[in-house]
């Protein structure tokens, strides 16, 4: 690890940033250098450990060499899927889940913001029992860590539907039901970055607690508060009963 911006090679006199590999950068060179898409390194422009895999989307090697792809996505899926049924959620209907992985121009087409979406719909059949059509996007070149803290988040998601939760149903008419949606799909992030000794997942980690911006930062911390408080067996009670508050 080297205090030197990487750009300058001097020592920051003032404001920097620093990735999770302890790579810095002085404030006014962060235009300077690149950013790994999914890791969020920091690299030089002119190096060889980054490359243009969009136009405009840099990914460093080391995220390339350890990318999900649907070749090796079953191991992936294996332990979000087992961390989460660890702590109530094994109920997650996998079997009727597609899967797409896609490059940041398609997601860019559905969100413009998102490295994952969730999408489906459900309908009451007979005896009613529910019929469900779902498929979660996560983002190309993502390493397994990024690739995993997505993926929890949008399962929880497609629980939220399959379990007929109902801020799911009101997630675009009522803007309090989509900050306990979404909040609530954070826990799913929450979950698989805490069991991971790495400092990327560490960073990102933190940077959950960080985050101020309404729907995604203060909804999650509010109730991860109240899981605190009452565990996961608590909070999933209260999303089933229609009991999660986050004022």
């Amino acid at each position: 690890m080297s205090s030197k911006c990487i750009y300058c090679g001097k020592s920051p006199s003032g404001y920097y940033y620093q990735d999770w590999r302890g790579t810095v950068v002085c404030q006014e060179h962060k235009d300077c250098i690149i950013q790994c898409d999914s890791c969020y390194g920091f690299y030089e422009r002119d190096g060889s450990d980054v490359y243009q895999v969009e136009k405009g989307r840099f990914v460093c090697k080391t995220c390339i060499d350890n990318e999900v792809t649907l070749s090796n996505l079953g191991w992936t899926k294996k332990q979000v899927l087992s961390r989460l049924s660890k702590v109530g959620f094994d109920d997650i209907r996998d079997d009727i889940l597609n899967i797409k992985i896609i490059s940041k121009e398609e997601m860019n087409k559905m969100n413009e913001i998102a490295a994952g979406l969730h999408s489906g719909w459900s309908e009451i059949c007979v005896r009613g029992r529910y019929n469900f059509e779902q498929t979660i996007f996560v983002m190309s070149h993502l390493n397994k860590i990024h690739f995993a803290k997505i993926l929890a988040h949008e399962y929880l998601h497609a629980w939220q539907l399959q379990n007929n939760i109902w801020e799911y149903n009101e997630y675009e008419n009522n803007h309090k039901a989509k900050c306990i949606c979404e909040g609530f799909a954070q826990m799913g992030s929450y979950l698989v970055l805490s069991t991971i000794e790495h400092p990327l997942a560490k960073q990102l980690l933190e940077s959950m607690f960080r985050d101020d911006e309404e729907v995604y930062g203060k909804s999650f911390q509010k109730i991860f508060k109240r899981y605190e408080e009452v565990g996961w067996f608590g909070i999933i009670r209260e999303a089933r009963l229609k009991q999660l508050n986050i004022e």
